[in-house]
């Protein structure tokens, strides 16, 4: 019976917390509380956001319940004008107004109510000076009534409520009716509402105010008295029990599994209740769709949790929801084996939803009862409750889904408590020997175990009409959030300001609702998506939100809650999806690797994000030495950006690396920190390089540092020993410091290095950021209101991304002649090298003055070599040319740098205007050698390649005659023509031609000869058909004795008859002639012979050897040297270096008396022979022959006498003094006979070269006697 009594009073309570909820049709509350501040403006705590708008009052002062608002009687003041839109303020409708207020003495004036500035249109209540307490009510200018109360309050806490019922104004004070009136006859057309002033002039309220609200009906006397509370007002958050405090659940909970991921230490569930009864999961899996949240899957295979509880108490309470279609036999859903035993299993028999409750104590059954709930397996949540009483006969009462079961008995014993020999399994039954059986295929959530036996009243609380109670209002006794009609929601998420990177964004929040209610998601202004929901205590209201990968935007987010008769809104929230990572796009060096330089790299590297705001390039060696760098930490506001760094790589070759990347100025979503430290009272970040160091300005307020890491960012904060609205930071940095502040959403954003850091904290006023160095900055954040908690938002890593790609220097080495001449064959060359990594062909092409000349290619496994002769244009003046090399190594086109080639123009000149001398010609005496005073007639035809100019003119009164050229180094050629001549008498003009005269800065002197009483001597030059040859060159040269040597007096070219006409010595000189034919081959050399004849004519063999063509080039190719007796050791010495290609071998003979002394032949074109004489008082002759494919060729004879002469006896000195008195003895004698003197002369010249004692040849002697015949006839005849 006592049972009943008091189950009726719990049903009683129950049925009175609903009806005497304080919430209904409250639509506006202010507790003026810190924590119901945004800012220093009180939030709404009901579901209607009638927030107020704070104009100076001062917050956080003490009140009657936690902290109240001050104001000052000057000019404080909050406003709330849109709560009048939720109230009825007509003359029929009904409005009350609670507030608790204190009153200093002689406070001035004070007004709260609504009102509407110039008319009569009020509802309010103020405090006089007297500390008077009035009410008014007045609509427009009707009747009004204005009912006070006198009683004078003063320093002290009144609690003041207006009531208009009707057109009636009842006034309370601490609780109970003070006066009233009546007088209200038309609508109160009120447009504002104002605390602490009157609505249209400053009649301010000095004194504090606190846990204020309005009601859109009139409250009842028991209303008032609740909130009043006996002077102890009744807190906002039991206005649904009518200030009744509900049960507190976690009261004897011996341990609970909320299954939520929150609550997981890895997969293992942690015990809410901190008594320390974790679980240990084996197999199950985690995370699937809860009750509340997210809950645990069984396979009812080898799934359970081991609870590591094991008691028996003799109270006992199990509760767990159960979502399961299995229709296999015995699942466990809580259970441990052996001699102590406790199971809780469905299914028994197969029978569905027929559920055992079996404990054992020393192998001896205690109870075991039955219940059966045939629905409990279609595949839905249900809420089970097993309320176990050991001590009164094993009592069970069970609970399906908040009703209780019908329960019978096999056994029904009384026990003591008791401890098992096992562990609690969830999903299985604990065999006690570490594996299980009784496996259950379900899915379980919100388990929890009590040492009290839980009363219905309870059961439906944690059942809450199938919504189910979170473990967080178990203390509350599974009250929802206070609000109109029961609608509350949580903080939604994402929090403010998040940014994420995904294409699919959840945005949720939990709701308590008495009603049904629809959920709108507002995305920037518009609406996305509606859902409907039930009704129940932390309902899990989300929406999946989709974006596509190329989203990169800030939006704004608000959900709005609505049931039949309110609504309730969350915050509008800012979020950023950057689903575009910054990109790198590369031109040079290109994406394929294969890029190749020469000397420059003209980088061009795109960067684009949204929202960019550093890059970093950097070239390195393969060995990841750096080259090169740079870098920009400034790009906030840029969507794109070209990196076009132009890279000198003169003077180096081979492979390198580009290394590019670029951050945008969000958040990446995953951060790895090496290293958090606190240290002493710095918090220091390292990582990847970047360390950042945060403290206190002042280190010795700071009571302690903290931080929190997160997968992208680390959260920190710092507790200061005073209480202030305003602290200082100090932030270090290993890098520069950028300070963003005000470019960026975010309050006190920095970033150094690849790390970013900011201040947003709650309640936050402002920032100031001061820069004390490249690398330290202060940072004085301002809050709304004091504290000594600093929490900010986090330290987290840019967003970068990062490339590399590979490219080639390689050398490109030109060769070429600065300065050329027209008509030159002038190469160019083009040396490249090869790395087959990068291209295995190339092709090239000179750019010389304009035209394009393709190159031919010789390849080497390390080099290309492209070379073009240019055939140099006849340019006639000099001319600056400019040329390049066009070259392609695979598909890679470069041009080398432009060079410059000077082409001159060949020219001879008189030397007046070039200084440069080329030759020299002298007018000289053939005979005698000696200068003759004339002139020269010339025509020089000069060339070079294609290029021809001519030089002509005449020049007199000298006997020399320089010829200058142009430039000094040049080396062309030229035919010339010179007619020449003396004034002096006796002597013909001459004619001396050459052709493929080599032009070059020689100096050389060229001799013109001209003869005394010459004889014209015709020659006539003609083939062997008998044509006449034209253009055939004769040279004629004369032989002087005394140097053994041929001179050139005399040159000309044939006519068309093939003749020329030569002005020679007849008869008495040895001429030898070399004649040429048209292109200046010779094909005719001459021995020595005297001119006894005026006509010559010679052949010229077309089609056969010639052979003194032969010699003459055979003798053209060779240097040869043959000397004797050089040292007096008798020894014949032979050299010769032979350059041409006729000759195949060479022989040398040495024959005296027509013996021969000595043979040797070589066929090497250099080398030498050698021959000693043993032999003596013989005349020897060597020689040495040539042989060619067709004939031989005598090239060198020497002459050796070794008979014993008289200068050998007396010397060369004293062999001439002897020859000499010989000479003079018979001149003396000639003193007395002319003709003896004559005839004697002879015979001492006779016997002078009989004896070699002056070197007189035969001719000589011979000469001699007919001269002195010819004096001995003259002497005679007279």
């Amino acid at each position: 019976m006592k049972k009943f009594i008091v189950l009726a009073l719990i049903v009683v309570m129950i049925s009175s917390f609903a009806s005497a909820d304080l919430t209904t049709d409250l639509k506006l509350y202010y507790t003026f509380d810190d924590v119901d501040l945004t800012g220093s403006n009180p939030d709404d705590m009901t579901v209607n956001a009638n927030d107020g708008t704070t104009n100076g009052a001062t917050t956080g002062v003490t009140g009657i319940l936690n902290q109240a608002f001050e104001f000052d009687g000057i000019n404080d003041k909050v406003s709330a004008d849109s709560v009048i839109a939720d109230v009825d303020l007509t003359v029929a409708g009904d409005v009350s107004v609670s507030g608790w207020y204190y009153i200093p003495t002689g406070s001035a004036i004070s007004y709260q109510g609504f009102g509407v500035d110039g008319s009569w249109n009020n509802y309010y209540s103020w405090i006089t000076s007297s500390g008077y307490i009035r009410g008014n009510m007045r609509g427009q200018a009707g009747a009004w009534t204005a009912p006070t109360d006198t009683t004078g309050w003063s320093n002290e806490w009144v609690h003041v409520v207006t009531v208009k019922d009707g057109s009636t104004m009842y006034v309370y004070i601490n609780g109970a009716l003070a006066v009233s009136g009546t007088g209200l006859s038309l609508d109160i057309l009120a447009t504002s509402f104002d605390i602490g002033w009157r609505h249209s002039d400053a009649y301010a309220f000095e004194g504090k105010v606190d846990e204020f609200g309005i009601w859109d009906k009139a409250l009842s006397a028991s209303n008032v008295t609740t909130l009043y509370g006996g002077g102890s007002p009744c807190p906002f958050s039991e206005f649904t029990t009518d200030c009744i405090t509900a049960p507190d659940l976690t009261t004897d909970l011996e341990w609970y599994y909320s299954f939520d991921d929150a609550d997981l230490t890895g997969s293992d569930p942690d015990d809410m209740t901190g008594n320390g009864y974790d679980g240990t999961t084996v197999g199950a899996t985690t995370g699937v769709t809860g009750i509340l949240a997210q809950a645990f899957s069984y396979d009812g295979v080898n799934d359970w949790v081991d609870t590591n509880y094991n008691t028996i108490s003799s109270e006992n309470t199990y509760s767990f929801w159960v979502k399961t279609s299995t229709t296999a036999s015995n699942g466990n859903i809580l259970g441990v084996d052996g001699n102590d035993r406790l199971q809780i299993a469905t299914n028994l028999g197969g029978v569905d939803g027929k559920f055992r409750i079996y404990t054992k104590e020393s192998n001896s059954i205690v109870t075991r009862a039955y219940f059966t709930e045939p629905s409990w397996n279609d595949d839905d949540w249900h809420h089970i409750v097993i309320v176990y009483d050991t001590q009164a006969t094993g009592d069970l009462t069970t609970y399906f889904d908040g009703v209780s079961s019908v329960v019978s008995y096999d056994f029904h014993l009384t026990e003591s408590p008791y401890t098992l020999t096992g562990d609690y399994f969830i999903g299985a039954n604990n065999r006690n020997d570490g594996t299980a059986n009784s496996l259950l295929a379900a899915t379980i959530d919100e388990v929890g175990v009590w040492s009290s036996l839980l009363s219905s009243g309870d059961v439906n609380l944690i059942y809450n009409a199938g919504a189910g109670c979170p473990y967080s209002l178990f203390a509350s006794g599974c009250s929802a959030p206070i609000g109109g009609n029961s609608l509350n929601i949580s903080t939604s998420n994402p929090a403010n300001g998040t940014q994420f990177n995904t294409e699919l964004l959840n945005i949720n929040l939990t709701a308590n609702a008495s009603l049904t209610f629809d959920a709108n998601l507002y995305i920037n202004g518009v609406l996305n998506q509606t859902a409907q929901y039930l009704t129940g205590v932390d309902v899990f209201v989300d929406f999946d939100v989709p974006f596509l990968n190329t989203t990169e935007a800030t939006f704004t987010y608000e959900v709005r809650l609505n049931t039949t008769d309110t609504s309730k809104n969350t915050t509008i929230n800012t979020f950023h999806i950057d689903n575009v990572f910054p990109q790198i796009t590369w031109t040079t060096p290109n994406n394929l690797n294969t890029t190749v330089i020469a000397e420059t790299l003209l980088s061009n590297i795109l960067l684009q994000d949204p929202n960019m705001f550093s890059y970093l390039y950097n070239i390195t060696r393969p060995n990841g030495t750096q080259y090169y760098t740079s870098s920009n930490a400034t790009l906030t506001g840029l969507t794109n950006y070209t990196i076009n760094d132009t890279v000198s790589f003169v003077g180096e070759q081979g492979a390198f690396n580009a290394f590019a990347e670029v951050c945008d100025g969000h958040t990446d979503q995953n951060i790895t920190i090496d290293s958090v430290l606190i240290n002493n009272v710095t918090l220091e970040v390292e990582d990847e390089g970047d360390s950042i160091n945060v403290s206190m300005l002042d280190e010795e307020d700071t009571m302690s540092v903290s931080y929190i890491e997160e997968p992208d960012k680390v959260s920190f904060g710092f507790v200061s020993d005073t209480t202030t609205s305003t602290e200082e930071f100090i932030v270090e940095s290993n890098h520069y410091i950028h300070i963003l502040d005000g470019l960026t959403q975010y309050e006190g954003h920095l970033v150094m290095g690849k790390k970013w850091m900011d201040f947003e904290t709650d309640d936050l006023s402002s920032v100031h950021i001061v820069r004390l160095t490249d690398y330290s900055v202060q940072v004085t954040v301002t809050k709304l209101t004091s504290t000594d908690e600093w929490d900010f938002e986090s330290i987290g890593e840019l967003n970068c991304r990062n490339q590399s790609r590979s490219f080639l220097v390689h050398v490109p080495t030109t060769s070429n002649n600065s300065q050329v001449l027209s008509g030159d064959l002038s190469p160019y060359l083009l040396n490249v090298s090869m790395d087959p990594a990068y291209y295995t062909s190339a092709n090239a092409t000179l750019y010389w003055n304009g035209t394009g000349y393709p190159a031919t290619a010789t390849n080497t496994s390390t080099h290309f070599y492209f070379n073009y002769t240019v055939t140099i244009p006849p340019l006639m003046n000099d001319t600056n040319v400019t040329y390049y090399w066009n070259y392609y190594l695979g598909t890679t086109e470069f041009n080398t740098t432009s060079e410059n080639t000077t082409v001159y123009s060949p020219r001879l000149s008189n030397c007046t205007d070039n200084p440069t001398q080329w030759v020299r010609y002298d007018i000289k005496d053939e005979t005698f050698e000696t200068l003759l005073n004339g002139s020269i007639t010339f025509l020089f035809n000069y060339y070079n390649g294609a290029y021809t100019n001519n030089f002509n003119g005449l020049m007199t009164d000298n006997s020399t005659f320089p010829i200058c050229m142009y430039p000094s180094w040049g080396n062309f050629s030229t035919d010339a023509t010179i007619q020449y001549q003396t004034s002096e008498a006796g002597y013909t003009s001459r004619e001396y031609q050459t052709t493929g005269f080599e032009v070059y800065e020689s100096n050389r002197t060229v001799d013109l000869f001209l003869l005394e009483g010459a004889t014209d001597i015709t020659f006539h030059i003609i083939d062997d058909s008998d044509n006449n040859l034209q253009g055939v060159t004769v040279e004629a040269y004369r032989y002087r004795i005394s140097t053994d040597s041929d001179v050139l007096v005399e040159t000309e070219a044939t006519d068309a008859e093939g003749k020329i006409i030569l002005n020679l010595a007849s008869g008495t000189t040895f001429y030898s002639f070399k004649i040429y034919d048209a292109e200046g081959t010779l094909k005719i050399s001459t021995a020595r012979f005297k001119l006894f004849s005026t006509e010559y004519e010679y052949i010229i063999q077309e089609g056969r050897e010639n052979p003194l063509a032969t010699r003459s080039n055979i003798l053209n190719a060779l240097t040869q040297s043959m000397t004797y007796n050089v040292n007096g050791n008798n020894l014949i010495n032979y050299t010769y270096n032979y350059t041409g290609e006729l000759v195949n071998q060479w022989c040398f003979t040495v024959v005296a008396n027509a013996t021969t002394f000595n043979s040797q032949c070589s066929n090497n074109s250099a080398g030498a022979f050698n021959y000693t004489i043993t032999q003596f008082n013989l005349s020897y002759v060597a020689a040495v022959i040539a042989y060619t494919n067709e004939s031989d060729y005598v090239v060198k004879v020497l002459d050796i006498n070794t008979n014993t002469q008289l200068k050998d006896v007396f010397g060369n000195t004293n062999t001439l003094f002897i020859a000499l008195i010989m000479f003079l003895t018979i001149g003396m004698i000639g003193l007395m006979s002319a003709n003896i003197a004559i005839i004697l002369s002879v015979l001492a010249l006779i016997v002078i070269g009989l004896f070699n004692l002056l070197p007189f040849s035969s001719t000589w002697i011979a000469g001699a006697i007919a001269l002195a015949l010819g004096l001995l006839w003259v002497v005679n005849k007279r």
